[in-house]
């Protein structure tokens, strides 16, 4: 897959996945562009990549394919100014059996504890989606090669500190220090028990160093107009045995609206400059843009905290069909729509009405169609058909060519295979092929 970008738009390419991250895919810089080499085993992918100015690109590959980025296009012209990303999402390479099994457990839910266990047993990759970015500056890319660098006390930029005289340990008493005036550090700081002489700090500029490290917002205000709230920034449990999270707390009222865990996959919040946010995905497309490689899900869930009976619902779709499932009765699905069905397949009005094949339905249930039809149906029985076809009103039944038919000029009449056998017209004339039946009862005639 080449995915072709503007002259000088790709001059050098995207920074590098996070330290820690599973890399998906090295980066392999020329002068004619840029071309992604896949590091795990793969059945194809996306690539995409956004922009400023709405820019959003988005190209597939297949097993054995590099994806890439061509410097010339169709287009031509100069990127605009500003920050881009790029993500590439990989398919996993799946037997089979497994294909099975997740078909086995889509409706239910399970499948994704079963890509999670995989993954931890390194049947499939750790990571599936690799994101990076790169700065277009002045119609020219920023390559990636060009860091900032550090300062320290033998560069001739870093300007020296004045100091202040502090007494040698041991002769003096150790005791808090309170600054009563701006405190300027002209280089890091680190703060903790677990800071050493000599730290290295790499491009840090404040670090934490110790076993429990906390972050406190202590509010003063002591009037009752100003708000007084403290807030704590919370990196990993105290207790042991607990879990390896950051999270922002609100102390006053005892809780923690915002957690993110360790392992949380990359881009699982991701909001936009625009402001449209992403789960699973750094190009959020519309407001909310959910990305998952089956079944992406969004659950509505009444928990039962407010006095209401608990129940749950999921709202998904993937290839198969768009769904609402119960999950809190079976995983029924109740409600379903398939890829590719027609315009306004089901359409309800501000009145009410529903129409079928239409947008403007007139009646309480407006069918329209080539071949309109609905039809009632026992279990185990055979279906009553209901249509209309050639402008006439047919009723039959499956399994027989028997038919009661309504013209369009009103005329009535019952039959098979095409054959009017009782006909009724308008004008009352009565046509019958076989006998009339009398039981004690006279047939008049005028």
């Amino acid at each position: 897959m080449n995915l072709v970008l503007p002259l000088a738009f790709l001059a050098c390419l995207l920074c590098a996945p996070l330290q820690g991250e599973a890399k998906i895919a090295e980066a392999n810089l020329s002068s004619l562009g840029v071309t992604l080499q896949l590091v795990v085993p793969h059945a194809g992918g996306t690539l995409s990549v956004s922009g400023p100015q709405g820019l959003m690109q988005t190209g597939s590959f297949d097993k054995g394919e590099s994806p890439s980025f061509s410097l010339t296009g169709q287009k031509g012209g100069m990127a605009a100014d500003g920050q881009y990303t790029y993500e590439v999402r990989i398919n996993p390479v799946l037997s089979d059996a497994q294909r099975e099994q997740l078909a086995a457990g889509r409706d239910s839910g399970a499948s994704q504890a079963l890509i999670a266990r995989w993954q931890e047993a390194g049947l499939i990759p750790a990571e599936l989606a690799q994101t990076g970015y790169f700065q277009v500056v002045g119609g020219a890319v920023v390559t990636a090669s060009e860091l900032e660098p550090a300062l320290s006390a033998a560069s001739p930029d870093f300007a020296q500190a004045t100091t202040a005289t502090i007494a040698p340990v041991g002769t003096a008493p150790e005791f808090d220090q309170q600054i009563l005036d701006d405190l300027i550090v002209d280089g890091s700081a680190c703060i903790g028990q677990d800071c050493v002489n000599g730290e290295s700090f790499g491009f840090d500029t404040i670090r934490l160093k110790e076993n429990n490290l906390r972050i406190r917002f202590q509010d003063t205000s002591n009037s009752a107009s100003f708000p007084t709230r403290d807030w704590q920034i919370t990196a990993n449990d105290s207790s042991n045995g607990g879990a390896n999270k950051f999270s922002i707390d609100d102390i006053d009222g005892g809780r923690t609206p915002f957690t993110v865990e360790a392992g949380a996959r990359t881009n699982a919040l991701y909001v936009e400059a625009d402001g449209d946010i992403g789960f699973g995905t750094a190009n959020p497309v519309v407001d909310l843009h959910v990305v998952q490689g089956n079944t992406p899900t969004l659950r509505l869930e009444q928990d039962g905290s407010s006095g209401f009976t608990p129940q749950t619902w999921d709202v998904a779709g993937n290839e198969a069909n768009f769904f609402v499932r119960d999950a809190t009765n079976g995983s029924e699905l109740v409600f379903r729509i398939q890829p590719g069905a027609p315009q306004d397949s089901l359409h309800i009005a501000s009145t009410g009405k529903v129409g079928l094949g239409t947008s403007s339905p007139s009646t309480s249930l407006h069918i329209k169609g080539s071949n309109p039809v609905f039809s009632l149906e026992e279990n185990g029985q055979d279906r009553w058909v209901f249509r209309t076809k050639y402008n006439q009103f047919r009723i039959s039944k499956t399994g027989t060519s028997r038919e009661f038919q309504i013209d369009a000029d009103g005329t009535v009449w019952m039959g098979a295979n095409g054959n009017a056998y009782f006909k009724l017209t308008p004008t009352g004339d009565l046509y019958i092929s076989g006998k009339i039946y009398s039981n004690n009862k006279e047939v008049m005639t005028y």
